[in-house]
């Protein structure tokens, strides 16, 4: 039996209905009001259907390139690290949620490999408008650190390791592309896994077995062609996940580590990771599957048990999915005609129905689902495999980082949901407790530039982080000819990890290993702490304090405030400020 267990981008995306009213209200399909449920912008890997779970990814199965590409930040120039494929000699597959995004003529919105999304880091046409609120904030640190002469050529490597062509150019754009701090960094982007020999190199045969089941294949039976799995077997498949998920990481950072000199021969690379998986998300596809089966089936009666009424037949696609967009049809708008969103009266009626599925959903994943999902996850023999899943990833990253690799993770989008169903502990990555991650979290922030009213975001995982960074309105995705604002985590680890970047290029030792970045990224000095709670890790991070504090480590939260505060006027007295940080030549 397989299950499906491709990684998947932390974004935050609602895979069925929430318990929101908001969400639940039809919408106009417009790019500004996406289709209802669904979060706008999510990677479409996260709105499988429920069968998948039982059937290893199969509706994503077609090839897809993954390619490395290399950039250098500010030239514009682009190294392949392999011929770049002939635009002409890209077929769209039939499934359009794995194709590649072919290059129309009227809508190019992606080209054929990730080389050409490494491009569109450097476009100012896929960048937000420099008076996006967020741009205009990190223009003005930018320029602080410029007039004491901090923000200096990197010559480090940024490494994006992503499950999805779509999303991982939305991650390289939020590490680059809203990062002026980054001034000429070289990057590079894979989708890859790891190649099967090397897998079973490195891990246990037990592991290597299960790891193996989980991977996509493409003479896997159509979700829909198979048989509807026992509550059992859902829950076995499951905790098989829950595991794979950390040994993907490890096995990637072992991949990473073996290619080093192949990759970058900079001095360090900065890794990012913005994909993963947490039992809520789990209980999410688990309570999908069981909602959708088939009037007979066990999974069928075992709900209806539970809710103790009959289940309501849900619409074909059950809000689910975004509508598509074929990229494949170079005779399609740019730009799609908005709908009328004069709808008339909603029907009382649908709506009605609605929430009672949304109440139904809700009722099954959290005294159903959770409940198994947690005393499963309790066995010892499930968690003596996660302790070993999760002491060979710490390994790994142990490893990586003696050969200077950092490597910065998304820590997930669930928590509000978990907290929802009764248990926000369900919300943490499966990898939390790993020491060398370093997790970020996401914010919320009120005023850029001033952190009193900043918040950690709703929906930003428990579980221990090193740091937070912006979560929300970040301008990162590129949808059908427009650049929009995105949220989640996935984009607060890349936008931490420029951040690393540009405290390695300013520090007073230029051979700072990625122990002590991560001791300045995380140092109380760096960062400032969010009342009521602790999902913020060490804190906000400030980047213009981390930068400071590489530049002179001896230095007090007061003084960089201060100097701070006397960088804000145009004609500010900037040897003055020198001699106050310490930085006078």
């Amino acid at each position: 039996m397989r299950t499906h267990l491709a990684p998947r981008p932390w974004s935050p995306v609602a895979v069925l209905p929430s318990v929101s009213a908001e969400q639940s209200r039809p919408a106009p399909r417009t790019p500004e009001a996406p289709a209802p449920i669904a979060r706008p912008h999510a990677p479409r890997r996260d709105a499988t259907p429920a069968y998948a779970l039982m059937t290893t990814f199969a509706r994503y199965s077609a090839p897809v390139a993954a390619a490395l590409a290399a950039l250098t930040l500010g030239t514009a120039t682009v190294a392949a690290r392999e011929q770049p494929r002939p635009e002409a000699a890209v077929t769209c597959p039939a499934d359009e949620e794995a194709m590649l995004r072919v290059k129309a003529a009227k809508q190019a919105p992606y080209g054929a490999s990730a080389r050409a999304l490494a491009k569109q880091a450097l476009s100012a046409k896929y960048r937000a408008a420099p008076d996006h609120p967020l741009m205009k904030h990190r223009a003005e640190v930018q320029r602080r650190l410029e007039l004491l002469g901090l923000l200096r050529t990197s010559g480090d490597h940024l490494h994006i390791s992503d499950v999805d062509l779509e999303h991982g150019g939305a991650v390289l754009r939020a590490a680059i592309g809203l990062n002026p701090l980054v001034k000429t960094v070289t990057s590079t982007l894979s989708v890859d896994g790891v190649p099967e020999p090397f897998a079973k190199k490195h891990l246990s045969a037990g592991q290597f077995a299960r790891y193996r089941a989980q991977q996509p294949s493409e003479d896997a039976a159509p979700p829909e062609d198979g048989p509807v799995p026992t509550m059992t077997e859902l829950i076995a498949g499951s905790l098989d996940e829950l595991e794979v998920i950390v040994l993907e990481k490890q096995l990637r950072v072992q991949h990473l580590t073996a290619q080093r000199d192949q990759i970058s021969q900079a001095k360090r690379i900065f890794v990012n990771m913005s994909f993963g998986q947490s039992p809520d998300r789990l209980a999410t596809g688990m309570a999908e599957m069981i909602m959708t089966a088939p009037p007979g089936s066990a999974l069928h009666a075992l709900a209806e048990k539970t809710l103790g009424e009959k289940l309501v037949t849900p619409p074909d696609d059950m809000g689910f999915e975004e509508p598509t967009f074929s990229f494949c049809d170079a005779s399609a708008p740019a730009d799609p005609a908005p709908m009328d969103e004069d709808l008339g009266p909603p029907d009382a009626a649908a709506e009605a129905e609605f929430a009672k599925l949304e109440a139904q959903f809700a009722a099954i994943k959290k005294k159903l689902v959770y409940p198994a999902l947690t005393k499963a996850m309790q066995r010892p023999e499930f968690q003596a495999r996660m302790k070993q899943a999760r002491d060979g990833l710490d390994r790994a990253l142990v490893d990586a980082r003696r050969v200077g690799i950092l490597v910065f993770e998304a820590a997930g989008n669930e928590y509000a949901d978990a907290d929802r169903s009764g248990n926000p502990a369900m919300s943490m990555s499966m990898s939390t407790g790993a020491k060398h991650m370093l997790r970020i979290g996401a914010l919320d922030l009120g005023r850029l530039g001033d952190p009193k009213d900043d918040r950690v975001a709703e929906f930003s995982a428990a579980g221990r982080v090193a740091v937070a960074s912006q979560g929300t309105k970040l301008p990162v995705w590129f949808q059908m000819g427009h650049v929009e604002e995105s949220e989640g985590t996935s984009f607060s680890s890349p936008l931490t990890a420029g951040v690393g970047v540009a405290v390695a290029a300013a520090a007073k030792d230029p051979n700072l290993t990625p122990d002590g970045i991560a001791r300045l990224l995380v140092d109380p000095r760096a960062v400032h702490d969010i009342p009521g709670t602790k999902r913020d890790g060490a804190g906000a991070l400030d980047d213009f304090a981390a930068v400071i504090l590489a530049a002179n480590p001896k230095l007090d939260r007061g003084t960089i405030d201060r100097a701070w505060q006397m960088l804000a006027a145009k004609d500010a007295d900037v040897p003055a400020v020198k001699r106050l940080l310490g930085l006078a030549s």
